[in-house]
């Protein structure tokens, strides 16, 4: 990773460079500074030390507390930036008045910080602000400065703008929270078209546990992707499979195969034209049955679920057996997973080779006076609109079984 850094910023002398910083945790909330800026692992700062301090021009700050507004620079590399490196963000849903977020904690609380970092996890812009730092003049300029660039004017309606949020964690009371947001003391400009500040108090968190409350709060998980991706089209094939070339972030890309899973592929089938039902969704909780079914003998577990289809954890550069499962094996797996012992019931054969023999096009069967005529041509008890037929002897006949109409 760090060598994809070096290609990206270090290989080449630019005009405005990016710096590498290495802050030394201070022994005083140690663990709020750990989430804060990332920490590397003790047997991997004698290598960083020795390979890439001069070419990527690592820099140590033993100072964090006095430095944050230089560290929290956008040109400026710390550990939890690096890991970062070449990921693109997707979003999921929209906040009703902007995403942007100030989280006002308890640092020497471990729940406080738990809930900070699952916080910055779901990817929304975000400053973990400890109630220990109020007074630091570094920490409040950049909040100043964040808070003002998260208030956005809304384009059809400049009366109105979107700002950040001040969110109480649940070790800290409101009181102090709205005490610290006045000592602020942000106005809006003079002669701005909008009388809203730049901010608002919010007392309550995120319920990003609940599935059904996690959109209503604006709490749903961002997408992180490399930049790259690969696109392959499928014809008619006998076993639904097919070899696809694993995808890996360009700076992993020559460095061969690894023991263990080094990035996940996300893997979404768009299927149209298909003589068989293929699935096009998958259980969100899942057991070993429908492991199988969707990774066949798999090794090392490599096959997950994802939010948005399946997951392939990939070792390193390669190819990989890829089988489009069909709905009616994610189904019958999920139901055995669940201790059942599914088979397809007599409709159920005669539904899916109906499908079949419509090569997918079943949309038709949807309209009842298609079904009425198709009735009516099977010898049914109906017209072509659907209504009964008058009981006669036509009629009667048309009831009987081929064998009695041929001894008839």
């Amino acid at each position: 990773m760090l060598e994809g850094v070096f290609d990206e910023h270090f290989k080449y002398k630019a005009k405005y460079p990016v710096k590498v910083a290495l802050p030394v945790i201070p022994t005083n909330l140690d663990l709020y500074w750990s989430a804060f800026f990332g920490e590397l692992d003790p047997d991997l700062v004698p290598i960083v030390e020795a390979h890439y301090t001069k070419p990527v021009d690592v820099e140590r700050v033993d100072d964090i507390p006095g430095d944050l507004g230089r560290l929290l620079s956008p040109d400026v590399l710390f550990p939890r930036r690096l890991v970062q490196h070449g990921l693109r963000r997707q979003r999921h849903g929209f906040a009703a008045r902007g995403d942007a977020s100030v989280f006002f904690m308890d640092a020497s609380n471990v729940d406080d910080i738990v809930d900070f970092w699952n916080f910055r996890a779901m990817g929304r812009p975000l400053i973990g602000l400890p109630k220990q730092l109020a007074d630091n003049e570094s920490l409040r300029g950049v909040l100043i400065k964040f808070l003002r660039s998260n208030r956005r004017h809304w384009r059809n309606n400049p009366k109105v703008c979107d700002v950040a949020s001040f969110i109480r964690s649940r070790h800290s009371t409101m009181d102090e929270m709205q005490e610290f947001a006045k000592s602020l003391d942000l106005m809006p400009p003079e002669g701005d078209s909008s009388k809203d500040g730049y901010y608002v108090l919010q007392r309550w968190y995120p319920r990003i546990w609940d599935s059904w409350a996690r959109d209503k709060d604006a709490a749903t998980p961002d997408d992180f992707y490399t930049g790259d991706d690969g696109t392959v089209e499928l014809g008619q094939t006998p076993d639904r499979s097919v070899r696809l070339t694993a995808v890996v972030p360009d700076f992993a890309e020559s460095r061969g195969i690894y023991s263990h899973a080094k990035c996940a592929n996300e893997i979404n089938f768009s299927i149209f034209g298909s003589s068989e039902h293929l699935a096009e969704a998958f259980p969100a909780s899942y057991g070993p049955a429908v492991r199988r079914a969707i990774g066949g003998v798999a090794l090392r577990d490599e096959w997950r679920i994802g939010r948005n289809g399946l997951v392939k954890l990939v070792a390193g550069v390669g190819s990989m057996h890829v089988k489009i499962p069909a709905a009616q094996e994610i189904l019958f797996a999920w139901l055995a997973d669940q201790g059942w012992k599914p088979e397809l019931s007599t409709a159920g054969i005669l539904a899916k080779q109906i499908y079949r023999q419509c090569d997918g096009q079943v949309g038709f069967l949807a309209n009842p006076k298609v079904l009425n005529i198709l009735e009516h041509m099977n010898g049914g008890n109906v017209t072509p609109d659907g209504k009964p037929t008058e009981r006669d002897k036509l009629s009667e006949e048309r009831s009987l079984a081929v064998q009695h109409v041929k001894c008839a």
